[in-house]
Formats: structure tokens, sequence, C-alpha cells
């Protein structure tokens, strides 16, 4: 079994680099916080982005389909 030394830099690069890594997620998290959705950036989660996409899609598609039954039965 060997002691590996590890010397004040790497200690304080260590520490910086958590710190540095919990700032990241809790400033995300009061950014979900406040605007109250989960996903942020379609690079916060790739699955949900796209589902939300399609959905929006979706929720075009419908929108100008009963604008057109309606303007057909207005006619």
């Amino acid at each position: 079994m060997s002691v590996q030394r590890i010397s004040t830099a790497n200690a304080y690069d260590g520490a910086l680099n958590n710190l540095m890594s919990r700032q990241d997620h809790l400033t995300q998290t009061q950014e979900q916080m406040t605007s109250g959705k989960r996903v942020l950036k379609a690079s916060d989660d790739p699955t949900a982005a796209a589902r939300a996409e399609r959905a929006r899609a979706l929720e075009e598609r419908t929108a100008a389909s009963e604008k057109a039954v309606n303007a057909s039965n207005n006619a």
C-alpha cells in the first residue's frame, strides 16, 4: 500500500472545481424553479425537448385543422 502526497495546489484545485460544479448546479436549479420548467434548454434533456417539440407541432396542426373546420362551417 502506497501513500500518495497531495500538494496544496492540487487540493485547492479539487476543492475549487467541486465548488464551481455545485454553484453551476445551484444556478440551474434556481433557474428551473423561477421559470417553473424542468427543461430550460434542449441540452438539459434532449429526449424531453424532442417530446415537447413534437407536442408543440401537434398542437399547431390541431389548431390549423380546427381553424379550417370552423371556416368551412361558417361558409
